[in-house]
């Protein structure tokens, strides 16, 4: 609406023409409706040729027509433009001059001669338009995302189709985890000291036969930083996922090891890191469940790259094959990537023989999964409880609540809330625990799954409320926001009856006030979780780093839809 609004006002350039060619590619790309899907197709190339068209116009808005002339099943008009975009390019990349090797008008050099089916020139461009890129991963699957729709469109044969697509290449997406270095005084050795230089350099050796990666990985002293810097060497993304803040991650994982030599290591990836994600602002009471949800965190946001890449993802262990010391530990997680069928390179420990006395072994600590098992019921006799679990969480409010009057606050709790009350009786995603005040509605679900679909059915519910008949004189929307993670379930002393706590709990409130009115914003734990679950009913967006309310900081965040059919596949896929 922004940018239509420009338009109406005479901004006739290529920029603000070709950016409502892009929204509607973007809308033609999420409709599921086979009419409406025509009617956003045929929009959006009209907006790419008139912005082509314009005095400023240049290849970009070219091609984008060309390609969805192609799509339209207009392929006179897909090649002309196809054929103009070829040759302005053309004269600008010098193929035997590295300098002059923009990587747009490169990587435009391969879609036009994919569209005009030289399917040789078209991987020849692609090729160099990826050795110029760099680290411009995004760059490069958008690319690769309008080569694989051009493709789908030429029927090229799949011994062409994975030639060109290999000439796009993406990296491996790597998920890590692996054992500390021993502890001072461990009876029964897993990773000694004297063992790192061996294990690096076959962590090392691993990560170099592959072609290009991106790492994901928490970084304890031992496996961890071994893989973190081996990645580092490479030039290669590293991504970091630490249980809880820096300082106490430190005293708990890092310090303890020869003196304290592995605290500028561990300093030296965290200044490096292409990212560095927080799971708990704080160290729980229970250790084995914050490092199980971290490991949950850790493999969504790398499952989370792999589908934005569209690439590949491996997993990579440092193991002794052996039960490990508690919860949450690598045994933990090749259960996990086991589940998933997710391919494992896995790197073996060997203490040295004699080190390992009979009868020292670990025994495995069985626990639930954090994000299934069934509510703590209250003790008898009042006594006090609690009990951590890995939750999701949902706010909500009204969207200008504190305007309505004394009679319209009532009509709206008859109606309103009385419709949420018989939307959360009938649901199959119920909360398992509930509470309001005012416009507000806390609710905490079982799992992701179940949050998910009940904040997207109470959306519905909102917009198919009559507020008319309620006295209102205008639509009303509500916030809402999702976060997961661990909470400790106790019993409140003054209701007596069990509620939710913790700063997860908090964290979900300071994201509902930033949320887009009608929409459901979830944090990047909750998106991670979806990936890592498995979520097909729906997706999750990425909107940006946005400051949550009351100064409680700048998170990732992302924005809750339904998917199209409940089979895995985004709306955006065509």
């Amino acid at each position: 609406e922004l940018v239509r609004d420009l338009e109406m006002e005479g901004h006739s350039d290529q920029e603000t023409i070709g950016m409502l060619g892009s929204i509607y590619k973007d809308l033609w790309k999420r409709e599921s409706d086979p009419a409406r899907r025509e009617e956003l197709l045929d929009k959006a190339r009209e907006y790419y040729l008139h912005a082509y068209e314009l005095p400023d116009g240049d290849y970009w808005s070219g091609i984008n027509a060309a390609t969805l002339a192609l799509v339209a099943g207009d392929d006179p008009l897909a090649r002309d433009l196809a054929a103009r975009v070829r040759d302005e390019c053309s004269s600008a990349v010098d193929p035997a001059d590295e300098e002059s090797r923009d990587y747009w008008s490169t990587a435009t050099l391969g879609e036009a001669s994919l569209i005009l089916r030289d399917l040789d020139a078209a991987e020849r461009w692609y090729r160099r338009a990826c050795e110029t890129a760099g680290n411009r991963l995004g760059d490069i699957a958008s690319t690769r995302r309008n080569a694989t729709m051009i493709l789908r469109h030429l029927d090229a044969g799949r011994a062409a189709e994975e030639s060109i697509l290999r000439s796009i290449a993406v990296p491996t997406v790597v998920v890590f985890a692996g054992h500390m270095i021993d502890r001072p005084g461990r009876t029964a050795p897993r990773f000694p000291p004297e063992m790192e230089g061996e294990v690096g350099d076959r962590i090392r050796q691993s990560l170099r036969a592959r072609q290009r990666v991106i790492g994901f990985s928490s970084a304890a002293c031992g496996a961890d930083m071994l893989f973190l810097e081996a990645l580092d060497e490479m030039g290669a993304e590293y991504n970091i996922v630490l249980p809880f803040d820096e300082q106490q991650f430190i005293e708990e994982s890092v310090a303890y090891a020869d003196g304290g030599s592995w605290v500028p290591r561990f300093r030296n990836v965290m200044d490096r890191a292409w990212s560095v994600t927080i799971a708990s602002p704080y160290k729980t009471d229970d250790e084995g469940l914050a490092f199980e949800y971290t490991n949950m965190v850790l493999l969504g946001l790398a499952q989370m790259k792999r589908r934005e890449l569209e690439g590949e993802m491996v997993a990579m262990a440092v193991w002794d094959g052996r039960p490990g010391d508690g919860f949450g530990g690598t045994r933990s997680n090749m259960r996990r990537w086991s589940r998933l069928g997710l391919k494992v390179d896995q790197i073996p420990v060997s203490p040295p023989a004699g080190r390992l006395l009979r009868g020292e072994e670990s025994v495995p600590v069985v626990r639930p999964d954090p994000e299934t098992s069934e509510p703590l019921e209250p003790k008898p006799g009042g006594e006090f409880f609690y009990k951590p679990e890995v939750r999701a969480v949902m706010f909500a409010d009204l969207v200008g609540y504190t305007r309505l009057s004394e009679s319209q606050i009532v009509d709206y709790v008859r109606h309103f809330m009385g419709a949420v009350s018989k939307l959360v009786g009938a649901s199959d995603n119920s909360p398992i625990f509930s509470n309001t005040w005012g416009d507000g509605i806390f609710m905490v679900f079982r799992d992701v799954r179940d949050a998910g679909l009940f904040a997207l059915d109470l959306c519905d519910l909102v917009r198919r409320t009559d507020w008319k008949s309620m006295g209102l004189e205008e639509d009303r929307s509500l916030r809402i926001a999702l976060h997961a993670g661990p909470v400790q379930q106790c019993e409140d002393p003054i209701t007596g009856r069990p509620g939710y706590f913790g700063s997860h709990v908090g964290r979900a409130a300071r994201m509902e006030p930033i949320t887009e009115p009608g929409q459901v914003y979830t944090s990047g734990q909750f998106a991670a979780l979806a990936e890592c679950y498995g979520i097909s009913e729906f997706s999750c967006d990425y909107v940006g780093r946005i400051p949550h309310s009351k100064g409680y900081g700048t998170y990732p965040t992302y924005h809750l839809t339904r998917t199209r059919d409940g089979s895995g596949i985004p709306l955006e896929t065509p």
